[in-house]
């Protein structure tokens, strides 16, 4: 029960870190954005648990978010969603696939939807602990295999292999 000098924020800033990063990991990333602007003990909490911000689609169009998570999720490894939407406009000098560059050695599990050129650009890049690799073409392009020594599963939908 609190007391007359309590107020219901002190009860939360007392809940356990674990206990906020489990409950907050039973959240989408779009309900735990806003779970963080309730206060300054659920905002520390949250961005001191990486594996909280390990999972997310990338896009262009929401670059400053999967900016974020990168350096949110810091070196936990991460599963990503890649969807090529923007077209013509992504290119490998643009803040997100540079930051997708360097971030694909912690990559586990990716899904890539777009152009061959794109999906190629990304996969050059080595991803040593990559286990699940899935790809779908937009443009019957070819798939260029890399190696990756811990892949268990790998799917690829409208490219022909080439070597």
């Amino acid at each position: 029960m609190l007391s007359r000098s309590q107020s219901p924020s002190d009860v939360f800033q007392l809940a356990l870190p674990e206990l906020l990063s489990y409950i907050f990991g039973e959240l989408d990333l779009y309900d735990l954005i806003p779970a963080t602007h309730v206060c300054r003990h659920w905002r520390s909490v949250a961005l001191e648990t990486p594996l909280l911000w390990a999972e997310f689609w990338v896009r262009e169009r929401n670059a400053s978010l999967v900016l974020a998570m990168f350096e949110r999720s810091r070196n936990v490894p991460l599963a990503i969603t890649v969807i090529d939407e923007w077209s013509a406009r992504f290119n490998v000098a643009s803040s997100v696939a540079v930051a997708l560059a360097r971030n694909m050695g912690r990559v586990r599990s990716i899904y890539i939807t777009g152009r061959s050129a794109i999906i190629n650009g990304i996969l050059a890049h080595a991803a040593p602990d990559l286990e699940d690799l899935h790809v779908l073409a937009e443009d019957n392009g070819s798939f260029v295999p890399r190696t990756w020594p811990a892949l268990k599963k790998l799917e690829v939908l409208n490219m022909a292999l080439s070597s």
